[in-house]
């Protein structure tokens, strides 16, 4: 089976930072959904991965992780991802 892939030069993967991605689809609320063709990272163009990649916790240093999403008040909560023994959170607003 042949496959059209279609590459996309401005968006690239969140995981591996290739450009090498096509359209795979939308999300159930009309966003774009692409595919990496190296790592095989499924991602939309604004998503949430760029911010969860770069929030550390303040209190060890650990990666913290989305704890809760609350789309209606445009908030994001995460937990350090050594929680129970770390047990701090960061609430931060969606862009």
């Amino acid at each position: 089976m042949i496959m059209n892939v279609e590459i996309n030069k401005e968006v690239s993967c969140p995981k591996c930072g290739t450009d090498a991605i096509y359209k795979y689809g939308k999300t159930n609320t009309g966003k774009q959904r692409y595919i990496c063709l190296i790592c095989k990272k499924q991602f939309t163009e604004n998503s949430i991965e760029k911010i969860k990649s770069e929030v550390i916790c303040e209190l060890c240093g650990s990666k913290m992780y989305i704890y809760m999403r609350d789309d209606n008040k445009g908030l994001i909560r995460f937990r350090c991802s050594q929680y129970p023994k770390c047990k701090n959170y960061m609430t931060r607003r969606l862009r």
